[in-house]
């Protein structure tokens, strides 16, 4: 393997964990975090209002 081979697949190995990363995040566990933490039952106006600020 050349040199700039193994700096491709250093970045390539690096981009993958950190986009797995990413999406456990957002998609896993930023929703039960939300829910818990930010949002009211009663008022579901606010509790949107709040992902956007």
């Amino acid at each position: 393997m050349t040199d700039q081979n193994k700096k491709v697949w250093a970045w390539s190995v690096y981009d993958w964990a950190n986009s797995a990363f990413s999406t456990t995040v957002m998609a896993g566990f930023f929703p039960i975090f939300f829910e818990k933490y930010w949002s009211n039952p009663d008022d579901v106006i606010q509790s949107t209002y709040q992902l956007g600020w």
